[in-house]
């Protein structure tokens, strides 16, 4: 082979590594959204649960007084 083919062949392959660096960029990226998605609905979820333990000790203290 001579030195411009070998050149090409270089080139091709830093546009191919390139290429595979921007897609680990994009996955990176996309994992990190869906655990920030994750961490959202399990605080959601923990808020949801914090509220019908509310409105349980709520409907206790009235069936409470009630008997009072």
């Amino acid at each position: 082979m001579n030195i411009e083919k070998l050149e090409e062949e270089l080139k091709r392959i830093d546009e191919e590594v390139a290429n595979k660096d921007r897609i680990i960029t994009d996955l990176r990226i996309q994992i990190n959204n869906v655990e920030e998605e994750i961490w959202n609905l399990r605080n959601e979820r923990a808020n949801i649960k914090q509220e019908i333990t509310k409105l349980k000790n709520k409907i206790r203290i009235e069936k409470n007084t009630e008997w009072l």
